[in-house]
């Protein structure tokens, strides 16, 4: 009898030990595959760099055409789900790299449908403010660095699109001094 439990104990004990593999091998398997947080919003863009596709994209210009979304539905997002399409432009980099950000500006004015969507609503800055309102009532404690490269990504749009520059009250250009993680991006 105390051979049989015995036996019964070891059975158990080495199939919990192959589930353990198993579900192992299963996490590791998916461990490559691009997750998307719960609270990050599903993007607008159909391929982003790190996704398989994107490396296969050849030139810039392919990588551009890659990331144009279609006007019915951008003119159907909220102000909300808009402006995260424009933060999720994969060129918004750009802002950072050109010797003059208004140059940038241009470019994705071109290229970028997100902004072309959001600068031909009436209220562009209202809807970028309001985001920078609600960034910045989250606090600053602990920002990632991707956050505080979004809070400079707004902040710069904000102040080199003409007609957002033009739009903004000094209140905006206070709370953009006090919100930007680049101390000298906002002069008065």
């Amino acid at each position: 009898m105390k051979k049989l439990m015995k036996k019964r104990k070891l059975i158990l004990s080495v199939g919990a030990i192959v589930l353990l593999f198993a579900a192992g091998a299963i996490l590791y398997g998916l461990k490559g595959m691009r997750r998307v947080e719960a609270s990050e919003p599903e993007s607008v863009y159909r391929v982003l760099p790190g996704d398989p596709e994107w490396e296969q994209l050849g030139s810039v210009e392919e990588k551009i055409r890659a990331c144009s979304v279609d006007e019915e539905a951008l003119r159907n997002l909220t102000d909300e789900e808009l402006v995260q399409a424009v933060l999720d432009y994969p060129f918004l980099i750009d802002l950072f790299l050109a010797d003059d950000p208004k140059v940038a500006v241009q470019s994705l004015r071109r290229n970028s449908d997100a902004l072309k969507e959001l600068l031909s609503r009436e209220n562009a800055k209202d809807i970028l403010m309001s985001w920078v309102n609600a960034q910045k009532a989250k606090g600053t404690d602990a920002i990632s660095a991707k956050e505080a490269i979004r809070q400079d990504e707004v902040t710069l749009l904000l102040l080199h699109t003409e007609e957002l520059r033009q739009a903004l009250t000094q209140a905006d250009l206070e709370t953009l001094s006090e919100f930007s993680a680049g101390d000298s991006a906002v002069e008065n």
